[in-house]
């Protein structure tokens, strides 16, 4: 005599009717998929600086490789979120995005995931205008238990970042403000400054 199943309608599959045990296991997956992506590593103070583009990696997984652990450790002026131990959808497309950034992948934006193994998402950011500003992180996952598959727009998250001018050297800001005149003449006494130590120079060991 053959076992019932008993069929419920699952919310995760858009209410499709799937056996009860396959509905908790896919409401697992989904609530660990949530949790997983908070793990973002970026700076949470940047310049405006096109030739000085910052990494930003997001990392998913049970197991963080320790290689990929050294290159994205975080420095002092970084924010970073870790979450581990959970288990992967069968695919997942992430997607960052900001208003004032100049964003570019490095790498596949979707990928193909395995239960038991750590991924990473890898961006090139550079903030182009100044002010308090946020990236946004879009996520795209499939889900799949007994050959039925849904795939689930997640909730956007949201990390806030302070872009700021790069500060000149000092020298620069120094010469920022004087004329062409003025600039010609600290030039000059610079060189004759320079002449100067150097004839004193002679003048010594030519005296020992």
């Amino acid at each position: 005599m053959s076992r019932s199943v008993n069929l419920v309608e699952c919310e995760i599959f858009d209410r499709q009717q799937i056996s009860e045990s396959n509905c908790r296991e896919a409401e697992r997956q989904n609530s660990a998929i949530e949790a997983g992506i908070a793990g973002l590593n970026y700076d949470k103070i940047m310049y405006v600086d096109p030739k000085t583009p910052y990494p930003v990696t997001l990392l998913l997984g049970t197991k963080a490789d320790p290689e990929l652990e050294i290159e994205t450790a975080p420095s002092d002026d970084q924010v970073t979120q870790t979450i581990s131990g959970f288990q992967l959808s069968d695919f997942m497309a992430i997607e960052l995005t900001g208003d004032g950034f100049t964003i570019e992948p490095r790498g596949e934006v979707q990928k193909r995931l395995v239960g038991d193994r750590q991924e990473s998402w890898r961006w090139m950011v550079s903030p182009t205008v100044t002010g308090k500003r946020r990236l946004e992180v879009k996520i795209k996952t499939k889900i799949c238990i007994d050959g039925k598959c849904v795939e689930k727009n997640k909730k956007p998250k949201y990390y806030p970042v302070e872009v700021v001018v790069k500060p000149k050297p000092i020298s620069e800001s120094i010469l920022g403000g004087l004329s062409t005149l003025q600039k010609i003449l600290v030039a000059l006494a610079s060189v004759v400054a320079a002449a100067a130590g150097l004839w004193a120079a002679l003048r010594k060991f030519n005296q020992s």
